[in-house]
């Protein structure tokens, strides 16, 4: 007997929900054991993380105790990765202005930090793309995530390449480049086939 699609659709998010309740569940027993500081800050940012979508309040209490103890044992990775999770809070909040704030503060941080953490830098790149995007600055928009095709693709890193030029080519077409933003829209698809990535080729068409 096949399953009505609604059920089944319900199954799958009942089970992501109990996954998701057991994944904040582990992390808040980890919090309560004797933890290193840079430990708890790491594990506080993964509480932040996990709870962003269903729990924004958790999500938001957990960062600030992150970057609270970041600043008190100069743990400078640690404040720059608490100001890019206040970024996405803020995101997500529809904050745009002040996300953008926080994802440029948390960069500038990871600039004096140095080539090592590239890779994490250019994530928080990605966002402030989009929080640029959607606050109509798409010059801005264009110029982080140029960034952050760039440093991807120093890593060979084929599916975040994707979606930065998919976003070069929204914003490109808001800026009436429409010759720009069908080369970008091309780019993604030709990446997204080869790398036989169909899922993220179809956003770019």
């Amino acid at each position: 007997m096949k399953l009505p699609i609604v059920f089944v659709y319900f199954l799958l998010s009942f089970s992501q929900l109990n996954a998701q309740e057991g994944k904040v569940d582990s992390l808040q027993k980890i919090l309560k054991s004797d933890l290193s500081d840079i430990d708890r800050v790491n594990t506080l940012l993964q509480l932040s993380a996990v709870t962003l979508k269903d729990q924004i309040e958790l999500s938001d209490e957990s960062v600030e105790k992150a970057f609270s103890l970041s600043k008190k044992n100069n743990y400078q990775e640690g404040v720059a990765k608490s100001k890019y999770r206040k970024a996405l809070i803020l995101f997500e909040q529809k904050n745009v202005t002040n996300a953008i704030n926080e994802a440029t503060e948390s960069i500038e941080i990871y600039r004096l930090l140095g080539d090592s953490l590239r890779k994490d830098q250019s994530i928080v790149h990605y966002w402030l793309g989009r929080a640029y995007y959607n606050a109509a600055r798409y010059e801005q928009s264009i110029s982080e995530l140029t960034e952050v095709y760039n440093i991807r693709k120093s890593y060979n890193d084929t599916s975040s390449m994707i979606k930065a030029v998919n976003w070069l080519a929204n914003a490109y077409e808001k800026l009436g480049n429409l010759d720009e933003s069908v080369i970008k829209a091309n780019e993604g698809y030709e990446l997204s086939m080869a790398s036989n990535d169909l899922g993220t080729a179809a956003v770019s068409i």
